[in-house]
């Protein structure tokens, strides 16, 4: 399992979701593995994650950070509906699986794609629908606007100088940013 623990109350987090997690996860404990840890699985979508947890169990504190692959689908038609449906559908999976208290990291932009394809703006309306429409008291799910870090919203462009040479995955500057602002907001 791959856990962090956050926030003034030194909480234990578990994380789930792709690639992201995954090296945050291997950034904050010094870990040089390249080994998928417990549910952070490079490469997966929203589904494959739900599939793959369906039947499993989990922390009751939970952080969720996903999509990003599936943003990066080849030959498919990014569709903002199906991308809600599936988070959702994550979603109760993960509270079937034991989770109590979802925190949702929104997704941060991908500079490799830069502004084709339609990517960037299915990727700012995807994550204003998670601001917007996810965070529920009764359902435990709140939402850390993680994305803000990576891109300027006020001059329209990504902060590359975050991101690895992939243009796809965080820096050590960029992880310890998002550890930062985890760290304040749990």
């Amino acid at each position: 399992m791959a856990y962090l623990t956050l926030g003034s109350e030194a909480r234990s987090f578990e994380l789930v979701g792709d690639s992201m997690l995954k090296r945050l996860y291997r950034f904050y404990h010094g870990d040089n593995s390249k080994r998928n840890i417990g549910f952070c699985i490079g490469g997966i979508t929203m589904s494959q994650l739900a599939n793959r947890l369906a039947g499993r169990t989990v922390n009751q504190d939970v952080i969720l950070q996903i999509g990003t692959n599936d943003l990066l689908v080849e030959g498919v038609e990014l569709d903002i509906e199906k991308l809600k449906l599936e988070m959702n559908n994550l979603i109760a999976v993960v509270k079937e699986s034991g989770a109590d208290n979802i925190t949702i990291l929104t997704l941060p932009p991908i500079p490799s794609c830069g502004y084709r394809n339609g990517v960037l703006k299915i990727w700012k309306a995807f994550n204003k629908w998670i601001l917007s429409e996810l965070p529920s008291e009764e359902r435990n799910v709140s939402v850390v606007n993680t994305g803000k870090i990576f891109y300027s919203f006020t001059k329209n462009h990504f902060k590359k100088d975050l991101f690895n040479d992939d243009m796809l995955h965080w820096n050590a500057q960029g992880m310890d940013l998002v550890l930062q602002m985890l760290d304040e907001s749990l």
